[in-house]
């Protein structure tokens, strides 16, 4: 029976500094769903997952796009 450790892989990791976009690269390049957030002692803080970038993506630009009707 394998184990979590069998079939592991190394996780990217990123502070909460990091620009949320900046992680666009790597959660689209079909090897990564994830990145681990972690602080500057490498404690977990959380995860970002490509869902994740997509919501945050579809906000920018619902913030920047004019109505419909703004532009007929």
């Amino acid at each position: 029976t394998e184990t979590v450790k069998d079939v592991i892989s190394k996780a990217g990791t990123a502070s909460p500094e990091t620009p949320a976009m900046s992680l666009l690269p790597v959660l689209t390049d079909g090897r990564s769903h994830a990145v681990v957030i972690v602080d500057a002692e490498q404690r977990i803080l959380g995860l970002i997952t490509q869902t994740d970038l997509l919501a945050a993506a579809a906000r920018l630009q619902t913030a920047y796009e004019p109505p419909l009707k703004a532009v007929a």
